[in-house]
């Protein structure tokens, strides 16, 4: 007599790990996502920037990306973040920002470069350790000045922009500029050795002072200082002296002695307004 095989009772998972490995596979397929969360995701175009000026996504991901800058007046600028892990401690986003001019000319120490870390607030905008070099006779300077000028410019800084409907206003800023081999041109390019200037902007006054580099052994000795309303639409106010040294040429003289007459002790007196474009 033959016995019908006894069905053994199927073995089930246990239903309390079903639930666990559903959550572990959305989680990575988050983590997934926003590890390769690409750079489109930031809304650039929401961004209220100048006249003139697009920033253009061009690849990698939001914590690593590339991007073009493109300015009214001056070649397009590459642009590469990184974003800071320790930002988030912080509870501010922030990205470590390397730009550089897209087009590298045959002199590549006068193009423009800049770093600083950027952190995004709430409507707020931090730039924090500044740093960069810009030629002297650079579209970006020429658009600020009526004179043609001359040299490399070392600079940098910190600032603070607050969002507005019009874009990002600057609020606060301290900046460091160290201009070598400084030259100006009126009637003719004059000279003017290793400059510094300092200037700072808070509650809608800039100030700045410059003067020679320290230990400069150039044509001028004296201090200018300016001081006008931020952001600048009239010609901010100059006062200061200057004085020609051992070293200036018979026409950087002839220039300086238009500015005013020579004390007893050939300092000239400054007091106007600063020429330009505003």
């Amino acid at each position: 007599m033959s016995r019908k095989p006894v069905k053994e009772p199927a073995l089930r998972r246990p239903r309390s790990l079903i639930w666990p490995g559903v959550l572990i596979l959305i989680a990575s397929w988050f983590a997934a996502l926003l590890v390769t969360a690409p750079i489109t995701l930031i809304p650039v175009s929401r961004l209220a920037l100048p006249p003139g000026v697009a920033l253009v996504p061009l690849g990698g991901t939001v914590w690593h990306g590339q991007w073009r800058l493109n300015l009214p007046r001056a070649p397009a600028m590459t642009v590469h973040t990184d974003f800071l892990p320790l930002s988030i401690v912080r509870l501010q986003p922030a990205w470590h920002v390397r730009a550089q001019t897209a087009a590298r000319t045959s002199q590549p120490e006068r193009d423009l470069n800049l770093v600083a870390d950027v952190g995004l607030g709430f409507k707020q905008l931090n730039v924090r350790n500044l740093h960069g070099r810009l030629a002297a006779d650079s579209p970006l300077i020429a658009a600020l000045t009526a004179w043609p000028l001359n040299g490399l410019i070392d600079f940098s800084g910190d600032a603070s922009l607050v969002s507005t409907k019009h874009g990002f206003d600057l609020q606060t800023a301290r900046a460091t500029a160290n201009w070598r081999n400084a030259a100006i041109t009126t009637t003719e390019p004059l000279p003017l050795g290793d400059l510094v200037l300092d200037a700072k902007i808070a509650q809608g006054q800039l100030n700045a002072t410059i003067k020679p580099a320290s230990g400069s052994r150039g044509p001028l000795s004296g201090e200018i200082n300016l001081a006008g309303p931020w952001p600048v639409n009239t010609a901010p106010k100059v006062s200061g002296y200057l004085q020609p040294t051992a070293g200036a040429s018979e026409a950087l003289r002839q220039q300086l002695n238009m500015l005013g007459r020579p004390d007893a002790t050939g300092k000239i007196t400054i007091q106007g307004v600063l020429p330009g474009r505003y």
